[in-house]
């Protein structure tokens, strides 16, 4: 199980070791002899699941005998990081999953490289987020809002894009923020959290988060994938407009997690129309599924023969108005050319294979 972030990947493998015998986590923070004896035991076969990041990735880690991948938060892989994973066992199966999947995902249905299963229904008791557009001049009034909730054990998230001050981005970065809140919400605990701390700090900040010893995390995007804290209810997203679609509704995702009423907050100084156009996108729906067509159709699809995940690709603006029952229907027929010859159909098949035979591995991944 591949994951993109230590932090994602030791909340996998704490939940799923209850579930096999042997499991085996290997990260790059690991000391040199925990990583010796982790390659060791996943070469030999003794691990019966291993949970891993880019780690896994290296070419002394060796599987014995690799029969599924499963990548978790697939938009923040590359295509060739996901067919290096793949090409270290024979044909395993593949799994991808993604609340937000990329553009070029979408695309990759239409030729049935990927069977499509959603999970369109909420677990029981959770709510949907409220996402709402704060003006700045109503900004030290959600601070303070947030405060209150701190008192009643509700935790906040609060994202920013830069960790220090940058010539160009007229926001406050994640440090002054640290410096602006602690000045005017003495009596709450604060935290701060980015991808460049140590991993042990990571760690401790995260669980003094989810036992309460913090009550608002100040963060950059490192929380984006996975973190599961049912007790935050509010995330603020700082300079939303320097956010991408798919970034914003995984990081709305870090709320919701439990029984009460969740909210999203976003906030930005100066809006371009594309930014204009994702806030809206965000507003407008909690759909993970119409968010990622909705990122299609402002990214592109990027290429589907090569290595780009967004941008202009082949078929243009083809699958912009497309849903998820004309995806599923495309699949299908492409699956037809493939598996039931006739004249037309072989004919289709040459053709692809004349146009892309040397692009093939590729495009499959």
């Amino acid at each position: 199980m591949l994951a993109p972030t230590e932090i994602l990947a030791q909340q996998h493998f704490r939940k799923l070791r209850s579930f096999f015998a042997n499991a085996c986590l290997y990260t790059g923070s690991l000391r040199k002899n925990e990583r010796t004896a982790a390659v060791q035991t996943i070469e030999s076969g003794e691990a019966d699941l291993i949970v891993g990041t880019h780690a896994l990735l290296s070419d002394n880690v060796r599987f014995r005998d690799l029969g599924l991948v499963v990548t978790d938060e697939q938009h923040r892989f590359g295509v060739m990081q996901r067919a290096k994973i793949e090409a270290k066992g024979i044909r395993p199966d593949v799994l991808v999953m993604s609340a937000t999947p990329i553009p070029r995902t979408l695309a990759l249905l239409i030729y049935a490289d990927l069977d499509l299963s959603i999970i369109d229904e909420m677990p029981q008791g959770r709510k949907p987020v409220k996402t709402h557009f704060v003006p700045q001049e109503k900004r030290d009034a959600l601070y303070h809002h947030l405060e209150q909730n701190a008192r009643s054990g509700e935790r906040s998230y609060v994202i920013c894009p830069l960790i220090e001050p940058s010539e160009g981005y007229e926001g406050l970065s994640l440090t002054e923020l640290e410096t602006e809140l602690r000045t005017e919400l003495p009596d709450t605990s604060i935290g701060i959290l980015y991808g460049q701390m140590k991993d042990a700090q990571k760690q401790q900040t995260m669980d003094a988060f989810r036992r309460g010893d913090i009550s608002i995390l100040l963060s950059t995007t490192v929380v984006e994938v996975g973190v599961d804290v049912p007790e935050a209810t509010s995330i603020v997203i700082e300079g939303a407009d320097h956010f991408g679609l798919a970034t914003l509704h995984q990081l709305r995702g870090r709320v919701g997690r439990g029984e009460m009423q969740s909210h999203c907050y976003l906030l930005s100084r100066r809006m371009t129309d594309a930014s204009k156009s994702r806030i809206q996108a965000m507003l407008d729906s909690n759909d993970g599924f119409e968010i990622a067509q909705r990122d299609l159709e402002m990214r592109g699809m990027g290429d589907l023969f090569g290595v780009r995940q967004s941008g202009n690709g082949e078929i243009g603006d083809m699958l912009s108005n497309c849903t998820v029952e004309i995806l599923e229907l495309a699949s299908e027929a492409a699956r037809e050319v493939g598996e039931l010859p006739d004249v037309m159909h072989n004919a289709l098949f040459s053709e692809a294979m004349k146009r892309y035979c040397m692009l093939t591995q590729i495009a499959h991944n």
